[in-house]
């Protein structure tokens, strides 16, 4: 999908960027997102989830929990439970407004619990001040438990530096994919900035949690030709089964397909 065809329904019309993704439904297009940029019309924070269908979470609700007030941004999020039930849970916010949201943004906690539904995120900045728990750009956030599912420290090899105060970097996290089962050890990611270490990667690499490289960026973006030698990962969706796989974790089936669009799309551009 082209960016402008993710924020129509937002009367967007100009390219927003994508800081996250998540697709919940291929057959109906319906992808949950956030954008790098705030509405021309206010109707929309660069922090906010909002989805295809119109829906629209802003920020402060899904921070409700860590007690933390203003918009954070929004760099990843993932949602966690059964497909139906995280469905189910789109089409009933599909009635409530955005300031309805800001009136009781405790009501997405309530909502998420009736669904048994969570949304894991990452926010763009750093919260040493939060009421309940200090949180970095480079943890996934529950919005459901306003707990820190893992930390930086937990998403990097044991040889990468990671962890605040105590190791000394965080790398953010840019990107945030996997089963909806919230396994943490089948998770992929992207960070914000590289490491040149021992083992090397940078901000375009899709990572393993806690284990190393996924998938190298060159091998990702080869099939578009970029003329950058070096582009970055900012959201990626990613289908896993509930079981361990192969190719990095990602579906050869899958990859053939995204290899057979692209061609597709090559050859009607030419």
């Amino acid at each position: 999908m082209r960016n402008r065809e993710l924020v129509q329904r937002f009367d967007a019309t100009v390219d927003m960027g994508l800081d996250a993704v998540d697709i919940l439904s291929v057959e109906k297009e319906l992808v949950a997102f956030s954008t790098e940029l705030n509405s021309p019309h206010g109707n929309f924070y660069h922090g906010d989830l909002r989805t295809t269908s119109g829906a629209c979470i802003p920020n402060v609700a899904l921070l409700r929990l860590f007690q933390v007030s203003g918009d954070r941004g929004l760099d990843a999020i993932h949602f966690v439970g059964k497909l139906d039930d995280i469905l189910g849970f789109l089409d009933a916010i599909q009635r409530i407004s955005r300031a309805e949201w800001l009136r009781d943004p405790g009501k997405l906690v309530t909502m998420l619990k009736e669904h048994q539904v969570d949304i894991w995120f990452s926010i763009e900045g750093t919260e040493r001040v939060a009421a309940t728990t200090a949180i970095y750009d480079g943890d996934i956030l529950s919005a459901a438990n306003g707990t820190v599912v893992a930390t930086n420290a937990d998403l990097m090899h044991a040889s990468v530096p990671a962890g605040i105060p105590k190791r000394g970097i965080d790398y953010g996290l840019d990107a945030l994919s996997g089963p909806r089962s919230g396994r943490r050890e089948e998770l992929r990611l992207s960070t914000e900035i590289l490491h040149r270490g021992e083992l090397a990667f940078n901000d375009g690499d899709i990572l393993k949690f806690a284990n190393g490289i996924a998938l190298r960026a060159e091998e990702l973006y080869k099939p578009f030709e970029p003329k950058a030698d070096f582009v970055g990962t900012d959201a990626f969706y990613l289908y896993m089964e509930e079981k361990p796989m192969t190719v990095g974790g990602f579906m050869p089936h899958v990859l053939k397909y995204f290899q057979q669009r692209v061609q597709a799309l090559r050859r009607a551009e030419r």
